[in-house]
């Protein structure tokens, strides 16, 4: 079973992003779920949901790659779906 680590990011999430994570979220990935450099996850806010990869550990935190819409719910947001 492939398990898939969510992340929220608050920041504006575009087709080029390279961003860092914070402090918090890189010590989550890297010490404690363990992911590699090349691993994926998933980084998801109002926006959607979308698929980054571990470029590398740095000082200022885990960078990651955003690579491709996961899944797109933005459609949904802010609608009364009763």
């Amino acid at each position: 079973m492939t398990l898939k680590i969510r992340l929220y990011f608050s920041n504006k999430i575009q087709s080029d992003l390279v961003a860092h994570l914070t402090q918090e979220q890189s010590h989550y990935v890297k010490d404690v779920m363990r992911l590699k450099k090349g691993d994926y996850l998933s980084v998801f806010n109002a926006q959607g949901e979308w698929s980054a990869i571990i470029e590398n550990y740095e000082k200022e935190g885990a960078r990651m790659n955003r690579a491709r819409s996961a899944k797109i719910y933005s459609n949904f947001v802010g609608k009364n779906h009763c």
